[in-house]
């Protein structure tokens, strides 16, 4: 739980919304830094989900866990989203914006946390890449519903 507590996501996380909440205002220098810094994140952790993949066996893309997340992330999860917004009578595009926030890929920082934690780093990178991949054909397909 202390590594979960000292997590620097999370420290990022609740810094950024104190310092929104309390309109604290960086130096320019400061916050130039700061946004270069930002946008460095991608690309290095893309670096690092393919470090992550190199020696991965294709065997792993019959691993149930991977299919079974695939599944969830890509068409459970929004389809259930898609329900209680619909059940709820949301504006069509509320429903359109909040179902593809949703339906969008698993962040890249999932396989870091899980290199990080030693737990499953590689399946996690695999299930990262896998459903940056199939994800281009499901959010289209998905979003012929919504709208």
């Amino acid at each position: 739980m202390k590594r979960l507590a000292i997590n620097p996501a999370l420290l990022a996380v609740i810094l950024g919304v104190t310092a929104l909440v309390c309109q604290i205002r960086l130096p320019a220098p400061v916050n130039h830094t700061l946004t270069l810094l930002g946008s460095t994140t991608t690309p290095l952790s893309l670096v690092v989900i393919g470090a992550q993949l190199v020696g991965v066996k294709p065997s792993i893309l019959r691993d149930r866990s991977l299919i079974f997340t695939c599944l969830l992330r890509l068409a459970v999860f929004p389809l259930l989203l898609l329900g209680a917004l619909r059940l709820l009578q949301t504006p069509v595009m509320m429903t359109a914006a909040l179902f593809l926030c949703y339906a969008m890929p698993s962040a890249a920082l999932t396989a870091m946390q899980a290199d990080q934690y030693q737990c499953e780093a590689p399946l996690a990178s695999v299930s990262v890449a896998v459903i940056t991949a199939l994800s281009a054909a499901t959010i289209p397909l998905m979003m012929m519903w919504v709208v």
